[in-house]
């Protein structure tokens, strides 16, 4: 360890911090006043400072170091402890993947900053980017005893994020070459971006201190109450429009495969009986979080053996149809906003619905369910595997999936565990398709290869 720490700091540290001065040196307009929160031993800071003597800069962070190039305020982590508009700008560089709610910090930073916020920060895309990044926060940042989440967000996810608080790119650098040779094939690659955001006067009024969880800022783009799972407006509609042909429309998608849905619907559920069986975690009451039109909730009962089933989601359509075909004793389809997550149930299933879910959202979807479970229940997370050709053809089948965003299987699992989840076990199925269904009895030899055209991932919340 101490090898390593001597490496680092001496060969790649100060070189990383003179690179990244240069990036932001000559992205930050004249005379400015930058606010640099999680500004560390501020070292950047001060670099930045020598190439541009016209920018003031002023430091913030959670930690106290025993030295720093700059003079460093703390603060709490979560408030920014100025008043609206207090800045010409606020920088993170580093910071934000190490937060676990960026987007209520980003919130923040348009509340504090009058024209420019500056980022430098990572991207999760690319082969093996994933461990990749986490060996680099764990050399850099371990011996500091800084909050390790591993944050990470794709490209696609930052850009959701920004547009959501409505700011705009005035310039986006990936070619940043911060590390010497030869840690440069492993740790520049597109793993980096800095980029300057402008900010408007809507989306830094919309943040305001009086409103920081900005729904004013963001209802255009949101639509649902901030206790309900974040699902938008445009969703919603979508689905209103195909409830009444929904199965039809994913019957005739997946069709290719040569099976119906019901094939999909019942393995997914006798997969997850297994598994529950491992855990010994019997299931009483289930949720069934994007229940579309209900039709899996018989399946819960005949194969999981459940007493009562909630099924929510978003429409409203969807939901109609699924009263009328499903309705019973015990069972219950709900809107979203119409139940209020207490803590009852055993397990909650989801198949297919982040996808749905526009990335800035999904954390708050994935605490929606977390608040619905009791200590210790069981979260059933499956999606379509992007990795399989198979699943990319059948979503561009199936006009609701046409312009989803998918989740890969190491993104659903960091965003899972960041939000507080206990990763049990992924898995991944349906391997092959009808014609060749005499070589499925080797599926599960090889369900934890990503092989599959869909995964689950089998979580747990702490007791």
């Amino acid at each position: 360890m101490k090898f390593i720490d001597h490496f680092h700091g001496n060969y790649i540290a100060f070189r990383r911090a003179r690179a990244l001065s240069k990036h932001l040196a000559e992205i930050i307009p004249a005379r400015l006043h930058i606010l640099d929160i999680g500004c560390g031993d501020g070292l950047v800071t001060h670099f930045i400072n020598e190439i541009r003597p016209d920018i003031n800069l002023r430091g913030l962070d959670i930690q106290e170091r025993d030295l720093t190039y700059i003079s460093v305020e703390r603060f709490d982590g979560e408030t920014i402890p100025y008043n609206d508009a207090s800045f010409d700008g606020v920088m993170f560089v580093d910071v934000l993947h190490h937060i676990r709610d960026p987007m209520a910090l980003l919130r923040e930073a348009t509340r504090v900053a009058r024209k420019t916020i500056l980022i430098k920060d990572h991207t999760l895309d690319g082969l093996l980017a994933g461990p990749t990044l986490r060996a680099m926060d764990w050399i850099g940042n371990s011996r500091y005893d800084v909050s390790l989440p591993y944050n990470y967000w794709t490209k696609r996810e930052w850009l959701e994020a920004f547009d959501a608080l409505g700011l705009e790119i005035g310039s986006w650098t990936t070619s940043l070459k911060l590390y010497p040779w030869p840690a440069s094939w492993f740790f520049d690659r597109s793993l980096h971006f800095v980029a300057r955001l402008n900010v408007s006067r809507a989306a830094s009024r919309g943040n305001s201190h009086s409103s920081r969880i900005s729904d004013d800022s963001l209802k255009s783009l949101h639509k649902c109450p901030r206790n309900a799972a974040a699902m938008t407006e445009d969703g919603h509609k979508t689905f209103d429009v195909y409830a009444n042909d929904y199965d039809v429309a994913l019957a005739r998608g997946i069709s290719v495969s040569g099976e119906k849905r019901d094939y999909f619907a019942r393995r997914r559920i006798e997969w997850l009986r297994d598994c529950l069986k491992l855990f010994s975690a019997p299931v009483t009451a289930l949720m069934d979080f994007g229940c579309g039109t209900g039709s899996s909730s018989r399946l819960f009962f005949d194969i999981l053996g459940i007493e009562h089933f909630v099924g929510t989601d978003q429409s409203p359509k969807c939901l109609e149809v699924a009263r009328q075909a499903h309705s019973s004793e015990r069972t219950q389809f709900l809107l979203f906003d119409e139940y209020q997550p207490r803590g009852q149930f055993d397990l909650v299933f989801c198949n297919g619905v982040f996808h749905h879910i526009p990335p800035a959202e999904r954390p708050e979807a994935i605490d929606y369910v977390l608040r619905s479970l009791r200590p210790g229940g069981l979260f059933a997370f499956w999606e379509n595997n992007p990795w399989n050709p198979g699943t990319r053809y059948v979503m561009s089948r199936i006009p609701f999936d046409q312009n989803a965003i998918t989740l890969s299987t190491p993104e659903a699992r960091q965003l899972l565990g960041v939000r507080g989840f206990e990763i049990l076990r992924t898995d991944f199925l349906f391997i092959f398709p009808r014609i060749l269904h005499w070589c499925r009895w080797v599926e599960p030899f090889f369900s934890r290869l990503p092989f599959g055209a869909q995964y689950q991932v089998l979580c747990r919340k702490p007791s």
